[in-house]
């Protein structure tokens, strides 16, 4: 009698597991379904965000240092892009999207596709001295050319070199560390030497 029982007891509960697992599994699967769906419903395009299959450029903005590159290419197509640049002294730009930073200023590389134009802006940021060599107590001034944005200044080793938020250098005591500006999370260092 008691064997007859556990083995009831035992069978109700892997049922009761089976069909745990069974709700657990579906669950998973609307929701799988759920977020596949969701970025084609009204809801998504009323708030304005864009489809995955929206045909676009993997960047709509891009912040380099003079003589860094950066790749842009069309999302959801498999067709021949023309790229070009509306200055190619700042932004060069070849047939297959890679951009690089000439010179500091702005720039707008435009991608033609279907007599479809698609924009990026490029802004390059360069600094007006990669080395440089003070004294002790001796001041200089740091500058940030192509960006009118905010630029954050950081010196590696206070006790060698200070750095106030508008880029003057200040030598402490000999030695060399880095001052790094950083715009818009892309960081340009200055190697400064204190004699």
């Amino acid at each position: 009698m008691d064997n007859s029982s556990n083995n009831k007891q035992n069978q109700k509960s892997n049922k009761n597991l089976s069909i745990l697992l069974n709700m657990l599994f579906f669950s998973m699967l609307l929701l799988l379904i759920g977020i596949l769906i969701y970025p084609h419903t009204l809801f998504f395009y009323q708030k304005k965000y864009y489809t995955p299959l929206e045909m676009r450029l993997n960047k709509d903005d891009i912040v380099l240092e003079k003589g860094k590159s950066e790749k842009l290419y069309m999302i959801a197509i498999n067709k021949r892009v023309d790229y070009s640049s509306t200055d190619f002294k700042v932004a060069d730009v070849n047939l297959l999207g890679k951009v690089t930073a000439k010179k500091a200023g702005k720039a707008v590389i435009k991608a033609k596709v279907d007599g479809r134009v698609f924009k990026c802006r490029v802004q390059v940021i360069d600094i007006n001295k990669k080395n440089l060599s003070i004294s002790i107590g001796e001041a200089k001034k740091l500058k940030i050319k192509g960006t009118w944005s905010n630029v954050k200044w950081e010196s590696k080793n206070k006790g060698i070199v200070k750095v106030s938020s508008s880029g003057k250098v200040v030598g402490v005591k000999k030695g060399r560390t880095t001052v790094t500006a950083k715009v818009k999370g892309i960081k340009i260092t200055c190697i400064v030497t204190v004699k």
